[in-house]
């Protein structure tokens, strides 16, 4: 059983409390072990950015912009302002190739 079903299986024994509460409990020491298919995103080039992304590059991207807010202390989660930074990365990304996925984030995500 991997983070999402045990994060799953928490929330719904646990209603009231938060999904960011409730993810800590997942997080950090506490996490499962990683997957054959685990990812290190800084090892990750912008050349992985294509017109048409995977879903693991999506999910790479997606989970550096959640690190990056997380570090800001920021629980909002704005659909088009990570919209308008998606479209930055892979921008930034086909300028600059050759960048790894954590230059491209802090280009990006720390604006």
């Amino acid at each position: 059983e991997g983070y999402v079903e045990k994060l799953g299986d928490f929330c719904k024994n646990n209603p009231k409390i938060g999904l960011v509460t409730a993810s800590e409990k997942f997080s950090g020491k506490n996490a499962p072990k990683q997957s054959k298919d685990a990812v290190d995103v800084s090892t990750l080039k912008c050349s992985a950015v294509k017109s048409e992304m995977d879903n693991q590059t999506a999910a790479s991207i997606l989970w550096l912009a959640g690190w990056y807010a997380a570090n800001d202390n920021d629980t909002s989660f704005d659909f088009d302002d990570l919209g308008v930074k998606m479209k930055n990365f892979g921008e930034y990304c086909a300028k600059n190739p050759n960048k790894g996925f954590n230059s491209a984030a802090r280009a990006v995500f720390q604006e």
